[in-house]
Order: structure tokens, then sequence, then C-alpha cells
């Protein structure tokens, strides 16, 4: 059962993992930087979304209008903030400023789906 407790405790955990990644990141010589800088954006925005979720969860545990509106904008929002970054990952590697692999920018992207996914929800509702 799902709970905002629940939601939080999850969140530290993820917390705490990226943090020790990123310690790990710091710390050795990598030679492929970039492979594991997404990586890390994985970790920490399943992190963010998981705190996200704590505190929207005792407003969208009903099935309210408001927490639908709150859904629906967040969403619309989302969708043109993902439109901006992939405009910019497009021109960052046509132009060679960037050298990502496929799989590095898929990574990116999920990463930004969930990121402002959440924190438009979490603006969303302290403004409704």
């Amino acid at each position: 059962m799902a709970s905002q407790k629940t939601f939080f405790i999850i969140g530290v955990l993820l917390s705490f993992i990226f943090v020790v990644r990123l310690f790990f990141f710091f710390m050795t010589d990598n030679q492929e930087a970039i492979v594991y800088a997404v990586e890390l954006l994985n970790w920490g925005s399943i992190a963010v979304m998981a705190f996200c979720y704590s505190y929207l969860f005792p407003q969208f545990k009903e099935k309210d209008e408001r927490a639908q509106t709150i859904r629906q904008k967040g969403i619309y929002y989302a969708m043109f903030v993902m439109i901006i970054s992939l405009i910019i990952i497009m021109l960052l590697i046509q132009y060679s400023i960037l050298s990502l692999t496929t799989l590095a920018v898929v990574r990116i992207l999920i990463s930004l789906v969930l990121i402002t996914i959440s924190l438009s929800w979490v603006i969303l509702a302290k403004k409704m």
C-alpha cells in the first residue's frame, strides 16, 4: 500500500544511492565520464520523482477534479519542455558540440520526462 511515508523512504534510499555513486564518480578516473554522468542523472531523476510523489500523495489520493487538472496541465507543460530539450539536444549533436550515443540520448530524455512531469505537478499543486 502506497503512502506518503513510503515514497519519502524510497526517495531517501535513492538519494543515498545517488550520493554514493556521485562520490565514486569523482573519486575514480573514469574514461567514459559521459556514460557515468548520464547514469547518475537517471538515479537523481528517480529520487526527485519519489520526493515529488511523497509531497503530492495527500492531494492525489483523492480522485477529484483538482488532481485531474494538475495532472493534465503538468503533462501539457512538460510536453513543451521536452520539445525544447529535444531541439537543444539535436542542435548540440548536429554541430558536434556533444557526442552522445543513442542509449545516452534515450536515458537523458527519460530523466527529463521524469523530472519535468514531477516538478510541474508540484509547482501546479502549490499554485492551485
